[in-house]
C-alpha cells in the first residue's frame, strides 16, 4: 500500500495519525483548497475503533499542487 499522502498529511500540515484516519472526502474543499478537522478515529484496547468529534479547524491547502 502507498502511504504518500498519509505522511504527507502529517509532515505538511502537522496532523496526527488519528486526525489523519478520521478524514473523509466530505472533509476536503478542493474548490476552496481547504481541509477540516472534525473528527478523529481512535482506538481502545479490546474495544472497536471510536470517532470522536473535536472542535473544528481548517487548513488551507494549496490548489495548485
Amino acid at each position: 500500500m502507498d502511504y504518500h499522502i498519509v505522511f504527507g498529511l502529517a509532515i505538511s500540515f502537522g496532523l496526527r495519525q488519528s486526525e489523519i484516519l478520521g478524514l473523509s472526502c466530505k472533509h476536503i474543499d478542493f474548490n476552496n483548497g481547504v481541509l477540516r478537522i472534525v473528527q478523529t478515529l481512535e482506538h481502545s484496547v479490546g474495544k472497536n475503533h471510536q470517532q470522536v468529534h473535536v472542535p473544528t479547524y481548517q487548513i488551507m491547502i494549496n490548489k495548485n499542487i
